[in-house]
C-alpha cells in the first residue's frame, strides 16, 4: 500500500476516490429505508426488530453517512490522497454485511465487524493527518475525528461483550456502549468536522490556527 502523500486532486483520479460521499451517501440512505421496513411490514420476516432496527440505523445509514464524509472531507482539509481500494471496499461492503448479519439475528457479528471497519477509518483519518503538508497548523477540532471514531470502536466492542458478562452487568455495559456508539461518534464527528470547516473559513492569513 502506498503511503498517502501530501497532494492535490487531480482529474485522473477515479470519482470514486475524489468524492467517496457519491457513493457513500445513497448506500446510507437505502439502508435507513431498509431499517424501518420491517415496521411497515408489521414484523414480519428477518431477525428481531430490537436487534435490526439500532443496528441498521447506526452501523448502517450513520456508518455511510459518517464514513461519506471522512473520506471526502479529510483529504480536501488535509490536501492529501483520498481513500485506498480497501479503505472504499470496507465502507460500501461493510454496512450491508452488518445489516444484513442483523436480519439473521448475528447478535455479535455486527458490532465486531463494525469495530474492523472503525479500524480502518481510524488509520485513514490518523495517517492523514500526520502527514498533511500544514499538520502543524492542524486547527485543534481535528482531535475529536480519531477521538469519536475510538468512542465508536469502544462502545461496539462492549455491545458485543454485554451478553457474556455477568447477568446483573449486563444492561449497564450495553447501555455504555450504545451511548459512546450512537452519541460519542455522532457529536465527535459533529465537533471536528464543523470545527475544521469553521475555522479554515473564518481564518485569515494573519490569524494563527491552535495546532494539535
Amino acid at each position: 500500500m502506498m503511503p498517502p502523500v501530501a497532494t492535490s486532486p487531480r482529474r485522473s483520479t477515479p470519482s470514486a476516490r475524489r468524492e467517496p460521499s457519491r457513493l457513500l451517501f445513497p448506500l446510507g440512505a437505502l439502508l435507513g429505508v431498509l431499517s424501518v421496513l420491517p415496521f411497515t411490514l408489521r414484523g414480519a420476516g428477518g431477525g428481531a426488530l430490537g436487534l435490526f432496527h439500532p443496528v441498521a440505523q447506526t452501523l448502517g445509514f450513520l456508518t455511510c453517512f459518517a464514513l461519506g464524509f471522512l473520506y471526502t472531507v479529510v483529504p480536501r482539509l488535509t490536501r492529501t490522497r483520498g481513500p485506498d481500494g480497501w479503505d472504499l471496499l470496507a465502507g460500501i461492503a461493510g454496512p450491508p454485511v452488518m445489516v444484513a448479519s442483523a436480519w439473521v439475528n448475528a447478535t455479535a457479528v455486527p458490532y465486531l465487524l463494525w469495530s474492523a471497519i472503525v479500524a480502518v477509518a481510524i488509520q485513514f483519518t490518523v495517517t492523514r493527518l500526520r502527514v498533511a503538508p500544514d499538520r502543524g497548523a492542524h486547527p485543534a477540532a481535528y482531535a475529536w475525528l480519531p477521538l469519536s471514531l475510538a468512542a465508536g470502536l469502544t462502545g461496539a466492542l462492549l455491545i458485543a461483550a454485554a451478553p457474556h458478562v455477568a447477568r446483573d452487568g449486563a444492561p449497564r455495559v450495553w447501555a455504555i456502549g450504545r451511548g459512546l456508539l450512537s452519541q460519542g461518534l455522532a457529536a465527535g464527528l459533529v465537533l471536528g468536522l464543523a470545527g475544521a470547516v469553521a475555522r479554515r473559513w473564518g481564518r485569515t492569513e494573519t490569524d494563527p490556527a491552535p495546532s494539535l
